[in-house]
């Protein structure tokens, strides 16, 4: 009695093991929510940068808001899509968000310049509503944290430009993005 019970479990992990190794790898969406993000100087005034936080949404309060997240993806994956989530109400200026990649070599310049992989930027006009974002043209879109960092930054120029969050979507590298 016991070896049949013995048995079944084991069947059962061995079932269990077979689907997970068989199960294909899936697309993912990272979300970055704005009140996850921080800022760094050098501040364009001596007390730095101003923001508000409102109901889940980061209200910019000062001009050259720069607002910083790091981003921690499967080595591997390939970059399909990054949007910016965000509240508009300034019709002049726009709110950006860039997905950088930040490599490094021991013994290299610290101060090379990074990649920007992806750059989403809020459309034109005055609404106040939430809007979305979304750019599908990736740089060296496949990670490799074998030597690269990666973070996003959400520079906002003016007040009125608000963001809520960030998503990036990714695929297994052996799957198309379309």
């Amino acid at each position: 009695m016991l070896r049949t019970k013995l048995a079944l479990v084991a069947a059962a992990i061995c079932a269990v093991v077979t689907m997970a190794a068989a199960a294909p790898a899936k697309a993912e969406t990272i979300a970055i929510s704005a009140m996850g993000f921080v800022t760094h100087c050098p501040c364009p005034t001596t007390n730095g940068y101003q923001e508000e936080e409102q109901n889940g949404t980061l209200k910019t309060i000062q001009p050259s808001s720069r607002f910083f997240a790091p981003v921690s993806f499967p080595s591997g994956v390939k970059v399909c899509r990054l949007s910016l989530v965000y509240r508009d109400f300034n019709g002049s200026d726009a709110i950006r968000a860039r997905l950088v990649r930040k490599t490094y070599a021991t013994g290299s310049n610290a101060f090379a310049s990074p990649v920007i992989m992806a750059t989403a930027t809020s459309a034109s006009g005055a609404i106040d509503t939430v809007r979305t974002a979304s750019t599908t043209s990736i740089s060296q879109a496949t990670i490799s944290n074998t030597n690269s960092f990666y973070y996003v930054l959400v520079e906002s120029v003016t007040f009125n430009l608000d963001f809520l969050g960030v998503k990036i979507d990714t695929k297994p590298s052996s799957q198309s993005c379309s």
